[in-house]
């Protein structure tokens, strides 16, 4: 009869311990308010992502490096055209040229193209041509330039042209040009000339 007291003894304070330890849990669980349990009471590390209600950590709430950064967005589209800007204001004009007479004058002694104040011209010989101004220009008072002219009418690859100060073998008053070939021999071509 003593072993049967001594087990039930022993069977009653089992049972009134496991009461006592699930009341305290549930009391514990009944009694608390909602959000008293703090970080004194929580043990470290032993919270999981499931223990977390979602949306409620901030970045100040992570430590730095935690959360990687994603990847680049795509460029985005060009932006409209602007309206066109405003017309500039015109420039000055350019000083006036100085030339007083220039025009040219093909290998047939015939004048050709643009030409100002340029006159009569003549051909009396193989690789001699004149001309005269209509503004008074002469030998005596004005320096002419002349060039050869590559046109269709005349000249070919190497020839020259120079003008004759004096207008030797030209009438009076009149410019005097004579051209040549590569090699130094007069020969007929169409030259331009200007007086400036």
């Amino acid at each position: 009869m003593a072993r049967l007291l001594a087990q039930l003894r022993g069977q009653v304070i089992g049972i009134v311990a496991l009461c006592v330890a699930l009341s305290g849990t549930a009391y514990a669980a009944l009694a608390l308010p909602p959000n008293s349990v703090g970080g004194g009471v929580v043990k470290n590390n032993s919270l999981t992502g499931k223990d977390v209600k979602n949306g409620s950590l901030t970045k100040s709430d992570l430590k730095k490096g935690t959360l990687k950064g994603g990847s680049g967005g795509s460029n985005g589209s060009n932006g409209s055209r602007g309206p066109k800007g405003e017309k500039g204001d015109q420039g000055d004009p350019g000083t006036p040229g100085t030339a007083r007479a220039y025009g040219s004058v093909g290998s047939d002694g015939v004048k050709y193209g643009p030409s100002l104040n340029l006159g009569a011209t003549s051909h009396p010989g193989t690789g001699l041509y004149c001309f005269a101004t209509t503004n008074g220009l002469t030998p005596t008072n004005a320096v002419g330039l002349v060039d050869t002219d590559y046109t269709p009418i005349g000249t070919a690859d190497g020839e020259s042209a120079q003008i004759r100060s004096g207008g030797t073998g030209c009438p009076a008053g009149s410019f005097a040009v004579r051209t040549y070939t590569a090699a130094g021999a007069l020969n007929d071509a169409a030259f331009a000339v200007i007086v400036p």
